[in-house]
């Protein structure tokens, strides 16, 4: 009770954050509703047992597109007004579900669409709806508010999945595919005029985001209210002018340009014009080793998802034996319960999140990840139609490690670099991604041709002894956080002998 009275409390100071959850939501339906009504079942009657190694390659293509557009569209997003970053994004993701109306429900509408998907991957990784809603929310609600966008957007994905269930089971509107992405179109329509209706997010001289204020307000205690919709914001101190009398005292020049020297040493060096996105994480240390946590887990996450829908027909014995219907079934079965568990879980870790540490988090989710992630191989004992959602709702509680991840990111990333931080941590997904459908797409071949029945199980228990090796990166991030820590106060400690002086 008392986690719905803050949870409640925290909308209502964040009204542009509940937005944005909404137009994820909505996002998620509109995808949802033409992968589960059209698109998974196609795969299945047009790919058959080489479903997951054509979905595997086209996935390669999409993250090698995504990996290198990831960070500068979300350093383009820190540059320009934040509603037109997610437009664009909205663009990209809803094309292939629009070519289908004009390509055909056949083998030239999959390719078709699977080629425009690729298109889909630009902006995924940067993560842009989590920083609008970043954007908008008040520092003191970003843990809380971080659990409660998630849990909200499932909860309009879940509710708009309600005539997916109508089409399918009860039969209330006929199950045609053209209504399907007219619903998508809908839908896609629907999520535009939301984020139009926005207020412009975008970074005006001297002004800080809420996401900043934390930084500065260790550095000074002004604080200013701007007449920015939706949150308080801070004013940018002005810097003292060593040129100008009498407008602060006059730093030591020389030191300081030592001290950026210093700092600057590899960025002279001709390789890091290659490298110029990974830089950040170089820089930031403990950024750098919370995406080795990330590799790993979204390693083994993309690894069973890739495989899941395969692994479940053949289990089932559906692909060629089943139906229409039955297909159609699986994909719902597989979306709509892991929806409907995750709304309360997602909130749960939001709540959790305002009151212990994200390592404290890490260090109990992990383990329990890894449980829940070996326990899908139990499909291949239990080729049952209602052991498919518990499969589903085991792989979504396990990935809720992202909203702690994701919470690490926030606050590492250096001030007014939020887009380029997430961005990043994109890229790196994005290769994580590519690695994990090339080695599906190399192993299911031997796996198939192995003689073992059903063999795709086995890349559940690989996958959850994969995510343990996570733990020795956290601990790595914990002793970074140490130093660091240790090092500012050593500095505060040097500032206070100063001005004693």
């Amino acid at each position: 009770m008392v986690a719905f009275e803050e949870g409640l409390a925290v909308l209502m100071r964040n009204p542009q954050m509940l937005k944005v959850a909404v137009a994820s939501g909505v996002h998620c339906t509109a995808m949802s509703m033409i992968y589960a009504l059209v698109v998974g079942p196609l795969k299945t009657e047009v790919w058959g047992h080489r479903q997951a190694e054509h979905q595997s390659e086209m996935a390669m293509a999409t993250a090698i597109f995504s990996a290198l557009s990831s960070y500068y569209f979300g350093a383009f997003s820190d540059k320009v007004d934040r509603r037109l970053a997610v437009s664009i994004f909205g663009l990209c993701q809803f094309l292939p579900g629009w070519s289908l109306l004009a390509s055909g429900f056949d083998t030239t509408g999959l390719w078709v669409f699977m080629c425009l998907q690729v298109l889909a991957g630009l902006g995924v990784a940067s993560n842009v709806m989590l920083i609008l809603a970043s954007d908008v929310t008040r520092l003191e609600d970003r843990e809380f508010a971080f659990g409660l966008f998630y849990a909200i957007s499932a909860l309009v994905s879940l509710l708009g999945g309600i005539p997916i269930v109508f089409i399918v089971t009860l039969n209330v509107i006929p199950n045609n595919p053209r209504m399907a992405c007219w619903l998508h179109v809908g839908l896609s329509l629907a999520f535009f005029i939301l984020v139009a209706s926005m207020p412009r997010i975008t970074r005006e001289e001297g002004e800080l985001l809420p996401i900043e204020i934390e930084r500065l307000a260790d550095s000074s205690g002004n604080r200013a209210e701007e007449s920015h919709p939706g949150f308080e914001c801070y004013v940018q101190p002005e810097e003292p002018n060593p040129h100008v009398q009498g407008s602060g005292e006059v730093p030591n020049v020389p030191e300081k340009q030592e001290s950026k020297a210093k700092r600057r040493i590899c960025r002279k060096c001709d390789i890091w014009g290659l490298v110029v996105p990974f830089k950040l994480l170089f820089e930031v240390h403990a950024l750098g080793l919370i995406c080795i946590v990330i590799v790993l887990i979204d390693f083994s996450k993309d690894l069973v998802f890739d495989i899941g829908g395969q692994f479940f027909m053949e289990s089932l014995d559906l692909i060629k034996q089943g139906t229409h219907e039955q297909q159609q079934r699986v994909s719902i079965l597989s979306s709509i319960p892991s929806q409907m568990t995750g709304i309360p879980a997602l909130a749960l870790v939001g709540w959790l999140a305002k009151r212990y540490r994200p390592l404290t988090m890490l260090w109990v989710m992990i383990p329990v990840g890894t449980i829940l992630i070996m326990s899908g191989c139990l499909m291949n004992w239990f080729p049952f139609m209602w052991f498919v959602p518990i499969v589903c709702i085991t792989e979504n509680f396990a990935d809720l490690t992202r909203i702690p991840l994701n919470l690490f990111v926030t606050e590492l990333a250096p001030k007014g670099r939020l887009g380029e931080a997430m961005g990043v941590v994109g890229m790196v997904k994005q290769i994580v991604g590519f690695l994990g459908n090339l080695v599906v797409v190399a192993v299911n071949p031997v796996l198939q041709e192995s003689g073992l029945h059903n063999s795709l199980w086995v890349y559940y228990p690989a996958c959850g002894l994969l995510r343990l090796f996570a733990l020795l990166a956290l601990h790595l991030v914990a002793r970074q956080q140490e130093a660091d820590d240790d090092d500012d106060d050593d500095d505060d400690e040097e500032d206070e002998w100063d001005s004693s002086e």
